[in-house]
This record gives structure tokens, sequence and C-alpha cells, in this order.
């Protein structure tokens, strides 16, 4: 009986150990991909869009502006906090639309959700050897007018 014991304990080892060679595999052969959530929005966009949940906004600025030209110098915190004074508590993020110009230059908009209203982000990206990063000042759009556009485009549920 202890054999048994013993021998389902070294089968159960094994089994682990070739689920993480596995899932280790796809992550390295997922390469640049891997640098991004859901294939639409690079990490470290999505990354510092999670910290306003804790209301880390100058940290939030730097972690969505890492890697880019552009300084890290509160044009983004401190809207992020006006959104949060007017707006409630954040409560997470959805991508409206993910448009590839080319292979490495995508266009991303986004709704940003707080408890009492939404706010809507363009993010213009590009893919470097080391990710993608943040290519021009994130532009707040102002309403759902200037969303129009885009949104006619875009399929409807039935």
């Amino acid at each position: 009986m202890e054999v048994r014991a013993v021998m389902r304990k070294y089968w159960l080892l094994i089994s682990i150990c070739i689920l993480f060679l596995g899932l280790t595999a796809a992550h390295a052969q997922g390469g640049a991909d891997m640098r991004e959530v859901d294939g639409a929005v690079p990490r470290n966009l999505h990354w510092g869009l999670d910290l306003l949940r804790r209301d880390s906004y100058e940290e939030a600025e730097r972690q969505i502006l890492v890697g880019s030209r552009i300084p890290s110098d509160g044009r983004l915190a401190g809207p992020f906090r006006s959104s949060r004074l007017e707006s409630g508590q954040y409560q997470g993020f959805q991508v409206i639309s993910s448009q590839a110009i080319t292979p490495r230059l995508r266009v991303i908009y986004l709704v940003l959700k707080y408890e009492r209203a939404p706010y809507f982000l363009k993010f213009t990206v590009y893919r470097t050897p080391d990710g993608w990063v943040v290519l021009r000042s994130p532009v707040w759009i102002a309403g759902e007018d200037d969303l129009e556009p885009l949104l006619a485009n875009r399929p409807t549920a039935q």
C-alpha cells in the first residue's frame, strides 16, 4: 500500500514537471507577443492602468511611458487624479478598438471605467525590439461624439 502512495506522488511530481516545462516553452516561443495582453494592449500600458486601482497616478504614468521619449512629467497623472475625484473609484478599462496601422504601429482606443462615468483615451504605440512604447502623448477624447466615426465601424451585438 505504501509503495502505491509513493508511486502516485512520484507520478504527480513528474506530471507537474512536464506541465511546467510545457508552459515555459510556450512562454519562450511567445517572444515579443508575450509583451502584450490579450493581443491588443501592451503590457506596460496594462500594468500602468492597473496601478490606477491603487490611486498611484505618478507610478501609473511612469509605467505607461516606460521606454518612451515622452517625459513622465504629470501630463497623465493630473488627469488620472481629476478623473478619480470627479467620477469615483477606477474600476478597470476596456479596449474599444485596436488598429494595426503597420506591423510596428498601432492605435488603441480605450474606455477607462470609473464608478460614475467613463473616460476615453487614444494611445499611439510603436513596437521596438524591447516591446511596445507610447509614441505620442495619449489623447483624452472629450465625449462620445468624437468616438462616433470609430464606433460606426464596429459590429453591434445582436
